[in-house]
């Protein structure tokens, strides 16, 4: 039995006949327009269902290149399919979230018992405190850190890719001025052998557990120039200048006026008879001294 096509007497058409509605799927139909479909072509609905069910996980996909290429293509259907897809990436996101804190959780309690290891230790001694405490200590450092990357693992799959993009236009610029060696330039190679060399002069005069001036000169010198030559290239002379410029302190703060009380009191007890205490002044000094006392 054929069922002839439908006539209607109005102007208004089914939505499979329609020209304009066209594009429309079947899974794209309401409750009330399919069973309509179905009263007046119950083959032809039931086939259009078959193929749907058949077809639908390529369905979900395509959208997107049409969407990229035409502006003209409905986007009717996109508002139907975000929620859908949305509500499993948030499910997975708590997920994630829940798994995060419990590995949080347990790292902190592995470094906790570590940490109660060297606390509980009768004498606090590499062999009977930190040896046992070690292990405890480095595993919860090691779940935190697996932690954190499950945690940021999409955002990370995400931003490896953009990183690269994101540093190709930049280097036809650094290329083109030809004041770079491989990437690096030469004020930065320059500062960095300084830094080298400030360091070594450092190590050299503070051999001996000495504090003297030349050592104390190379040690501040070499940490400038180490900080000068791995800094961002954002943090130019002009930068800082505006950031300088930008600072403004509030005189009138009852907060500043009470860390200022706070440091002159701390240097008050640190520095008053500083001449008296014997140089090089650690806890086994004074251990000898309650020693002696009690002999």
């Amino acid at each position: 039995m054929t069922i002839p096509p439908y006539q209607p007497d109005s102007p208004e058409q089914p939505l499979s006949d329609s020209p304009e509605r066209a594009p429309v799927g079947f899974a794209d139909l309401t409750l009330a327009e399919a069973l309509g479909q179905f009263v007046r072509a119950p083959r032809r609905t039931l086939a259009a269902l078959r193929a749907a069910t058949q077809s639908a996980a390529p369905e979900i996909a395509p959208p997107v290149p049409p969407r990229q290429q035409s502006v003209s293509v409905p986007a009717a259907p996109e508002p139907r399919a975000a929620p859908a897809a949305g509500r499993p990436a948030r499910a997975l996101s708590d997920q994630r979230a829940l798994v995060q804190l419990g590995l949080r959780l347990c790292a902190f309690l592995l470094a906790w018992w570590g940490g109660g290891i060297i606390a509980s230790a009768p004498v606090r001694t590499e062999q009977l405190a930190l040896d046992p405490a070690a292990p405890f200590l480095l595993l919860g450092f090691v779940v935190w850190l697996a932690a954190e990357i499950y945690g940021d693992w999409p955002r990370l799959r995400t931003w490896r890719p953009a990183r690269g993009a994101a540093e190709l236009p930049p280097a036809p610029a650094a290329a083109s001025g030809g004041r770079a060696w491989s990437g690096l330039h030469p004020a930065r190679a320059l500062l960095l052998l300084s830094g080298v060399l400030a360091s070594a002069v450092a190590l050299i005069g503070t051999a001996g557990n000495q504090f003297t001036l030349i050592g104390f000169a190379a040690w501040a010198v070499s940490i400038a120039l180490w900080v000068a030559a791995l800094a961002p290239a954002e943090w130019g002379a002009g930068a800082l200048w505006a950031w300088a410029a930008g600072l403004r302190v509030n005189w009138r703060s009852p907060t500043l006026w009470a860390l200022v009380a706070i440091l002159a009191l701390g240097a008050h007890f640190r520095l008053t008879e500083l001449s008296a205490i014997p140089p090089e002044m650690t806890s086994d000094h004074v251990e000898k001294i309650l020693d002696a006392q009690r002999v």
